[in-house]
């Protein structure tokens, strides 16, 4: 008959796993992979057939797999910087107020200081996708999205474009790498 793991057992092995960088990566590039099948499939649609419309609101989907997966790099960095991101059985990121999905607050949180400005923006908006629309039509409150007329003067809460997704690819690119080091 086999015992259960005592609670010291336990604890000890969530800590062992919440500070195992290479697991951390393994999830980021997962997510990152899937984020990356999701576009080229949404990017390939011609609506041509009733089956090609179910793919073609997944573009927000995609981009809050592109967050998650920088979310989960920046804690990653955390670690490589000789942190711990568990203790005693708890999770946190202590100079994280909050375990929010605001990626520009964690990577100020974890010490990552390689974000341009336009990066950082483009966090900004990313975030929304992490804690909203990739999962929801809306966010918490309006005002965290008032509508904002496009360059056509077409009015939207948000927006990502090709040039915004190609901005986060390159922030993952150098995420991967600094969490080599």
């Amino acid at each position: 008959m086999n015992e259960m793991p005592s609670d010291q057992e336990n604890k000890d092995h969530f800590d062992a796993t919440a500070n195992n960088k290479g697991l951390w990566v393994m999830r980021a590039n997962d997510l990152h992979v899937a984020s990356r099948v999701l576009r080229e499939r949404v990017v390939s649609i011609h609506i041509d057939s009733l089956d090609d419309v179910e793919y073609a609101g997944l573009g927000s989907t995609t981009a809050m797999l592109q967050g998650f997966a920088i979310e989960v790099l920046l804690k990653a960095y955390w670690l490589t910087q000789g942190n711990r991101l568990g203790d005693d059985g708890m999770y946190s990121v202590p100079t994280l107020k909050r375990d929010v999905h605001k990626l520009d607050l964690i990577a100020d949180a974890v010490g990552y200081e390689d974000i341009s400005p336009v990066e950082r923006e483009v966090l900004v908006r990313l975030s929304l996708f992490v804690s909203s629309y990739g999962r929801y039509p809306v966010t918490m409150r309006w005002q965290q999205t008032p509508l904002r007329p496009d360059a056509s003067g077409v009015p939207h809460r948000i927006s990502w474009s090709n040039d915004d997704h190609t901005i986060a690819e390159a922030l993952i690119q150098r995420l991967k790498r600094d969490t080599e080091k």
